[in-house]
């Protein structure tokens, strides 16, 4: 399993992605789902937010264990 260091920095590889893409996913939630491309928007920009919160949560990541173990 990753350490918490790659662990995060895969999350902040995923947020800089995802921010480069906004857009696009926007565009393809709408076709796919049919819901506006205002809800879109808030649907990404809240899972976007939340990948940037990981970083403040990192200290208490890296002290848990999995369930499964190590």
């Amino acid at each position: 399993m990753a350490g918490i260091e790659e662990r995060m920095e895969r999350v902040h590889l995923l947020t800089d992605r995802i921010k480069e893409k906004r857009d696009e996913l926007i565009s393809v939630a709408v076709r796919e789902t049919g819901f506006t491309h205002r809800e879109c928007s808030i649907e990404v920009d809240v899972n976007l937010k939340n990948l940037q919160r990981f970083k403040a949560m990192a200290s208490t990541f890296a002290a848990r264990q999995p369930l499964c173990g190590p």
